[in-house]
């Protein structure tokens, strides 16, 4: 017989001994086209390789190098802003990988081992992440900030080791690229997770779609299925991106999930199906198509960063990249293929896993320590490679090379490889949940943990005023005074309790609509680049707050705002979409004269303004220290020295435009100003602790305790410009 083999064999005549077999016994053996010949001669085209050359493909582990490789470097800030997506250079090859393997089992058994399947993956990814995780949380016991952090990192733990981390670091830590997450030394495991989910439903869709393909004649079936998925997960993570809410379903669209990364993991898989048996024809195509790869790739890590909405349409950059690199090293002979197959890259993506492991942890515990130093976050990155190193040559290459053990030894190594990091994950997070039974510790949690309540009643979700706000969020409904109306972003909120208490002794009705990041001012343009997008959610509470004051029963509108929007570099302003600006002075012009109107047109409704200044903030000193209750390390909270204390001139003197804008309008518009941070900062000097109780939640925020102690000053504030005409 004569048939086309795949590229590697050699072209060549072979003769091959068999022995006769006849009747029904040839029949059962399923080789009709052999029975009783004793000779068969079989003729194999193809271009002359040694078998064995293709056998392993060196460049998918050269690919991981650089997938692994973005990934340290944006962790260690070395200047590579869409580091990130190596991740999903990753997500892409384990498709890839894992469907080639199912495929070369099928076409073999004609059918899927699952245990069999399982073992393996466990051995090849769980004792090596058990054991980084161990470790991690004997050192997180001391490192890690009690007051959240702490408790984050523990539940993580658990998570990692229960194929959940992504969801845990999505209801405890926030978003990847938020502070909390530099505080969580495992926040690299949520990938590991998603990956493990992947494991558990794709390969059984794959085996469907063979199965139907078999009896039901529908060859394509594998394909559809695959394709079916993709286009799902894809058209979800772009709806997230655009900002497309699904009431309920919310975490299915964001960063972590497993729904929107499916997509990434599901071309991998139809890649391997349509190149499976087959070699590229051509021998340019393979070299113009890995060269296009790498070239996305490195658009990829250049164009992405931090503020792109992600995962969404630019994630077509790593995943295409990563594709064509795959599909470019079928033959070997591409030139990006050689590259990736040199011993260092192929070194390195040995390493690969364990690298990731344990890269992350050192990282994070040097952030910690010596304040996210640029030099400690190198050296943090180069140490972590010692022992990757050692893990994977001690423990996930010996493991993923161990023979499958009897039943009863497979438990024994199940329970010891899960049992400590479990042990160690809930440890931690009962100890910091007591508090370590330290009177400092309890004493900064209880400052930094508890949410205000307008944040735990939902006063701070950007409802305008109105029908729209929950009946939670009014106080004092049926009290026949004039009402106050606490309006603003998170500066606004933090004064909740505060404001209640002030309410109840002057007998006023209390009404809380605040927005986070959102200031109270009728801007004509204001954009948040953090998320790529224009605040039409901002712009739309700002908007119909005011139409509703308009009409509402004449009272006293409190205003609190933060001031980072007219610093920061994170938001775009302007008198209208004609003049928008990230330049400070530009900024804070627009933030004159757009603060003017509103206070106007507040007031011509009948209403009186106060106006509060920002509290003093804890970003830095003019040493340039800071002061942050998640960089505060257990130890340094349980002998309790974790505090700090600046002159109050200091504190005030790099916001003093912006308290100027707002002295000055007040006293245009015939508003009032309170200004906090005299009761904050007694004796000229601001601390973050009372002598009895923590002052500040974080660096910009007041904690509840001390809003509490605020309620006289507010009561006074607010009886002064109840009273006086024009303020006071």
């Amino acid at each position: 017989m004569t048939s086309t083999w795949p590229a590697f064999i050699a072209p060549q005549v072979a003769t091959i001994s068999w022995p006769r077999t006849t009747g029904a016994a040839c029949t059962q053996q399923r080789i009709p086209a052999f029975c009783d010949a004793d000779v068969l001669t079989l003729r194999l085209t193809g271009p002359v390789t040694p078998p064995t050359s293709r056998s392993k493909r060196f460049d998918i582990q050269g690919l991981r190098a650089i997938a692994v490789l973005v990934v340290v470097a944006f962790h260690a800030g070395l200047g590579l802003p869409g580091g990130f997506v190596g991740v999903d250079i990753f997500f892409v090859i384990s498709g890839f990988v894992i469907t080639t393997m199912l495929d070369r089992e099928w076409q073999q058994r004609g059918s899927i081992r699952f245990k069999n399947f399982y073992i393996r993956r466990f051995k090849r990814l769980t004792p090596a992440l058990a054991l980084m995780v161990a470790v991690t949380m004997f050192f997180a016991i001391a490192i890690v900030s009690p007051s959240g952090p702490q408790q984050a990192t523990g539940k993580t733990a658990v998570g990692a080791m229960g194929l959940a981390a992504n969801l845990v670091i999505a209801r405890t830590t926030g978003g990847y690229f938020g502070e909390d997450a530099e505080a969580n030394p495992l926040l690299h495991t949520w990938s590991l997770s998603v990956e493990e989910q992947f494991y558990l439903l794709l390969p059984s869709l794959i085996v469907c779609g063979w199965i139907l393909a078999r009896k039901r004649g529908l060859a394509l079936s594998p394909f559809v299925a695959l394709a079916a998925v993709a286009s799902l997960s894809f058209a979800l993570a772009v709806a997230g991106s655009v900002g497309v809410s699904v009431p309920g379903f919310q975490s299915l669209l964001g960063f972590y999930s497993p729904v929107t990364r499916a997509w990434e993991f599901a071309v991998g898989a139809l890649l391997a199906l349509a190149v499976a048996h087959r070699s590229p024809r051509s021998r340019q195509l393979p070299s113009v198509l890995g060269i296009s790869g790498l070239g996305l790739l490195v658009a990829s890590v250049v164009l992405i960063n931090d503020r792109t909405p992600f995962p969404g349409l630019w994630t077509v950059l790593p995943v295409a990249g990563t594709l064509l690199l795959l599909f470019s090293g079928l033959d070997g002979t591409a030139p990006t293929s050689r590259l990736l197959s040199t011993r260092p890259m192929v070194a390195l993506g040995d390493w690969s896993y364990s690298i990731y492991l344990w890269h992350w942890p050192f990282i994070c515990f040097a952030g910690l320590l010596w304040n996210r130093n640029s030099w400690a976050l190198f050296a943090a990155a180069l140490a972590s490679i010692v022992p990757a190193v050692l893990s994977y040559k001690y423990v996930e290459q010996p493991i993923r090379d161990m023979s499958p053990p009897i039943p009863r030894r497979w438990v024994v190594l199940v329970a010891t490889t899960l049992i400590p990091p479990l042990v160690l994950g809930g440890l931690v997070v009962t100890g910091a949940t007591n508090g370590w039974w330290s009177n400092s510790v309890r004493q900064l949690q209880a400052a930094t943990i508890p949410r205000t309540i307008a944040n735990a009643y939902g006063c701070d979700d950007r409802r305008p005023l109105g029908p729209a706000i929950s009946d939670l969020c009014v106080w004092n409904r049926d009290a026949h005074s004039q009402p106050i109306y606490l309006v603003g972003d998170s500066q606004s909120a933090q004064f909740s309790e505060g404001f209640i208490q002030a309410a109840n002794s002057l007998h006023r009705p209390l009404y809380i609509a605040a927005a986070n990041a959102c200031p109270f001012v009728a801007l004509g343009f204001f954009r948040d680049l953090l998320t790529g997008r224009d605040n039409s959610a901002c712009k739309n509470y700002v908007d119909r707050s005011l139409h509703y004051l308009a009409e509402a029963p004449s009272g006293i509108v409190v205003i609190a705002n933060a001031d980072s929007y007219w610093f920061d570099n994170e938001f775009e302003v302007g008198t209208s979409s004609a003049n928008i600006s990230i330049e400070p002075r530009t900024k804070l012009a627009a933030f004159r004269i757009d603060l003017l109107r509103t206070v106007d047109e507040i007031r011509k409704a009948g209403h009186k303004v106060l106006l509060v200044q920002t509290v003093p903030h804890w970003y830095s000193d003019t040493a340039g220290n800071i002061w942050d209750p998640r960089l505060c390390t257990n130890v340094a909270a349980i002998s309790g020295n974790c505090s700090a204390e600046r002159p109050l001139a200091d504190a005030l003197a790099d916001r003093k435009s912006v308290r100027l804008v707002l002295a000055e309008t007040a006293e245009a518009a015939k508003a009032g100003v309170w200004d906090p941070a005299i009761p904050l900062c007694p004796a000229q000097t601001c601390s973050t602790n009372a002598p009895s109780f923590g002052r500040y939640r974080d660096r910009g925020h007041i904690s509840i305790r001390q809003s509490s102690e605020l309620a006289r000053d507010i009561e006074w504030a607010l009886d002064e410009i109840g009273l006086t005409p024009g303020g006071y």
